[in-house]
């Protein structure tokens, strides 16, 4: 009994803080896509817009007569870096604020 309370001790002390970024896909171990932040609310949620997109060039790479191809990620956010692999399993990093690689 006490080796699972330490383990699950241990577990929760190795979670990052609340708004420490999005280290596992779904935000948590849990996969709850929740996010504290207090910035985005439903009043508010019309005005955002898309800051940058990024294209991995999978559709370049495919053959002749193959439709362009697309997907959407859910990326880690690991020190301001969204990692994630495209849709041909190729692994990017990029810049959380500007989308460069």
């Amino acid at each position: 009994m006490r080796s699972m309370c330490l383990a699950a001790v241990l577990a929760c002390a190795a979670l990052p803080a609340l708004g420490e970024g999005w280290p596992v896909t779904g935000g948590d171990p849990g996969g709850t896509k929740y996010s504290p932040l207090a910035d985005i609310r439903a009043e508010n949620l019309h005005k955002l817009e898309v800051v940058w997109e990024y294209r991995t060039g999978d559709s370049s790479t495919l053959k002749e007569n193959v439709p362009d191809t697309s997907f959407i990620a859910t990326p880690v956010l690991h020190n301001n870096t969204l990692f994630f692999c495209s849709g041909l399993s190729r692994a990017f990093g990029l810049d959380a604020e500007t989308g460069e690689e």
